[in-house]
């Protein structure tokens, strides 16, 4: 609906628009690294919400985890 309003188009052509958009982008990533970015959190070894978290928590969060894998 963003999109629609932004672009003055109808919504429903901007959906198709970013749609096929988000394929190409998929595919893309996909064929460069090798999987697919939607699946990166069943492939990863830590997910972390960072939305709400301050650049020192994340680190601090990213290196207890590594000590408890004993990656570090």
């Amino acid at each position: 609906r963003r999109i629609s309003g932004r672009d003055g188009t109808i919504f429903e052509e901007a959906k198709k628009t970013l749609v096929e958009k988000e394929k190409l982008e998929t595919d893309n990533w996909k064929r460069i690294y090798g999987f697919d970015y939607h699946d990166q959190e069943k492939e990863a070894n830590v997910v972390i919400d960072t939305s709400d978290k301050t650049p020192k928590q994340i680190v601090d969060m990213i290196i207890k985890k590594m000590k408890e894998k004993k990656i570090v």
